[in-house]
């Protein structure tokens, strides 16, 4: 009876930290920087090809179309997300300065996003682009740590991000590494505009960074107060029964 009351308080405990930990921040602005070599430190996704690469551009220009471009990952455990990195195959487009694009953060409950299950907008990011070359073979970082989004760990949800130029322009198009990829390191998503989300069977040169999340202290006083409560209605039971 003792473990029984012990797994009972533990599946509350979890259940209770999981929605305490997904709600949603508003907006923020993010950062963008360059660095020449891929990230190390607090990686909770990735996925670095070493064969079968090439280039998959990131586009709104009057050549190519609008390709907004993005990536899916998963995540073990819950995470405060910090930034996502992006590595180069070609030098930023002259189109691409001081243009202005929007980072939308996704959550999935299916791959591809149906009508009975559409995609989830967790966050969405606004900023300008650098007014700067970057070359090929570096690394693009979006910082998004200042919206503090904490992300549930979990086996049933898919996240996922995509960017997108807000307008169209000459040569405005960036490109990033891609390889075939069907594994679970994620795969690379496209929109032509805004709304339809397509899954391809290959994955951006990416990471993700974030660090364990730890709920703040309001999170931790109603979580203890759940616990109390629990444990509780459980020894009224045993001592019905």
């Amino acid at each position: 009876m003792k473990t029984t009351q012990t797994q009972s308080i533990a599946r509350l405990m979890i259940a209770f930290f999981a929605f305490a930990t997904s709600v949603a921040i508003s907006s923020a602005a993010n950062s963008v920087t360059v660095t020449n070599a891929q990230s190390t430190g607090s990686v909770v996704a990735s996925y670095h090809p070493t064969t079968g690469t090439g280039g998959y551009q990131w586009s709104n220009s009057t050549a190519n179309g609008r390709r907004d471009l993005g990536q899916t990952f998963a995540l073990s455990t819950d995470t405060l997300l910090e930034s996502i990195t992006l590595k180069l195959q070609s030098g930023t487009g002259v189109g691409a300065k001081n243009a202005n694009f929007t980072l939308t953060l996704f959550a999935f409950d299916v791959l591809p996003p149906t009508t009975e299950k559409p995609a989830t907008v967790i966050e969405t990011f606004h900023d300008v682009f650098p007014n700067a070359t970057y070359a090929s073979g570096t690394y693009l970082t979006f910082d998004v740590s200042s919206a503090n989004i904490v992300l549930s760990g979990s086996t049933t949800v898919t996240y996922g991000f995509l960017l997108s130029f807000d307008s169209n322009a000459a040569s405005r198009g960036i490109t990033f590494y891609s390889a075939g990829n069907t594994t679970e390191s994620g795969r690379r998503i496209e929109s032509p505009n805004g709304s339809t989300i397509v899954v391809g069977n290959a994955a951006l040169d990416y990471s993700i960074q974030g660090t364990a999340a730890v709920p703040e202290p309001a999170t931790i006083a109603a979580l203890l107060g759940a616990i109390v409560l629990a444990t509780s209605l459980l020894i009224r039971r045993r001592q019905r029964s």
